[in-house]
């Protein structure tokens, strides 16, 4: 047997079983989660947005499953009129609280996904490319890094730079996890594998992974949730603790606010059957 091709086996099989626990298989998975600890990323730049580490999107987290925004792309969007119609509303001022608390629940939370490679640990081949996904306090971090004249383009495939993420889990209940994001010392070349630089290049567009919902759908959903049809949000990100706001708002929406209802263009018939 040739012992160079068994090593060379072993070494893909442990490649892909750090891309597994790195939070996506090469070829399989395009999203990246740091586990607790410490790895090193490079941010590669994005074919289908040069101009900026990251793509900025918005989600809906209150009707049942995260929903694409239209809003993320300028797009008429019954949901931003909703919330916009309740914080419009004059009278009491317990009554303009409650508004703006519900307006400010239900509306788009903006998420960023930046290309990453994942470097590899203990000699194996780094993996990726995949998106990784954080909130904008982490991205002001990124591009506060890439505006500081010592570091500039971090992304840069000759002269770019390595950060380090450290992730930490909660220690008490309630909290959330911390991350913190240090630029590497020293520049260094993105990659010198041929078969990585491509994959890089032909990374998929993000926004071709999210289905962007119809008007229509964005109706129904918000028409479910008006009258209590709504599951429990898959991933809650504003409290509101006052729920008595919440359901006064839903016993008088259908009235005050059924235009939000009406399209403004006719819905096209959704063919994409990725799953969100």
């Amino acid at each position: 047997m040739d012992i160079t091709k068994i090593k060379q086996k072993l070494n893909e099989h442990n490649a892909q079983k750090q891309a597994k626990d790195s939070g996506g298989q090469k070829g399989d998975n395009l999203f990246w989660k740091p586990k607790p600890g410490t790895q090193r990323v490079r941010i590669v730049p994005s074919p289908h947005n040069p101009d900026y580490p990251g793509t900025e999107l918005f989600f809906y987290y209150e009707f049942g499953k995260p929903m694409l925004a239209p809003v993320s792309f300028g797009l008429p969007d019954p949901i931003v009129k909703f919330c916009n119609s309740l914080k419009a509303e004059k009278g009491e001022k317990e009554v303009v609280s409650n508004n703006w608390k519900v307006a400010n629940k239900l509306s788009a939370k903006k998420r960023v996904f930046v290309p990453i490679i994942v470097r590899g640990v203990d000699n194996q081949p780094d993996t990726g490319p995949f998106y990784w996904g954080i909130a904008p306090s982490y991205y002001d971090e990124i591009l506060a890094i890439m505006a500081d004249e010592d570091y500039g383009d971090i992304s840069d495939f000759e002269r770019g730079r390595d950060l380090t993420v450290e992730y930490t889990l909660p220690v008490k209940d309630g909290a959330y996890p911390e991350t913190t994001i240090r630029p590497r010392g020293n520049p260094s070349v993105t990659t010198d594998d041929a078969d990585l630089f491509d994959r890089i290049k032909s990374i998929k567009n993000i926004t071709e992974v999210y289905k962007c919902p119809t008007e229509q759908e964005l109706s129904d959903a918000l028409r479910a949730y008006v009258s209590g049809g709504s599951e429990e949000p898959a991933q809650p990100e504003v409290e509101v603790k006052n729920t008595a706001a919440v359901n006064s708002v839903k016993d008088e929406f259908s009235e005050k606010f059924k235009d939000v209802f009406a399209p403004s263009t006719p819905p096209e018939p959704s063919t994409d059957d990725l799953p969100f």
